[in-house]
């Protein structure tokens, strides 16, 4: 429930919308929004005792989280040189699973902290990045 359906099919069916809107509206408060969106999402995750709450904490994550990507993909073909936007798009294909890699390090947070700890940890770092994101992002 909580990893399947709630977080999956709404980056899936929500993605679309958010490249439309990538088309159409300033990527870099899309960006920002999105993040700050998903990481307090992962905050409430780490708050809330009800299973229904986290499954819908779950759905809101994958709504914002699936904004990033087509905001990012466009955001990069207006940066990057054509002949280097295949380059860069493997580069931040293979920072999804990098990131994927690199939360395992939430295992050390649940044993040291308990699970609720690493939600909260991830989603202040989220925080983090979505002001870093609306300071440095240009559109």
């Amino acid at each position: 429930m909580l990893s399947g359906p709630a977080f999956c099919l709404s980056y899936a069916v929500a993605g679309v919308f958010w490249g439309q809107a990538a088309d159409k509206y300033n990527r870099r408060y899309l960006i920002s929004i999105a993040t700050t969106i998903f990481s307090l999402a992962s905050i409430f995750s780490g708050t809330f005792n009800s299973l229904i709450v986290l499954s819908i904490m779950r759905l809101v994550l994958g709504i914002a989280s699936s904004a990033v990507e087509p905001t990012m993909y466009s955001l990069v073909s207006d940066y990057v040189p054509q002949k280097r936007i295949s380059t860069v798009n493997s580069l931040m294909a293979a920072g999804s699973y990098l990131g994927a890699g690199l939360s395992s390090v939430c295992i050390y947070i649940i044993a040291a902290r308990g699970w609720r700890a690493s939600f909260k940890y991830t989603g202040f770092f989220g925080l983090i990045l979505a002001f870093l994101s609306f300071l440095f992002v240009k559109e």
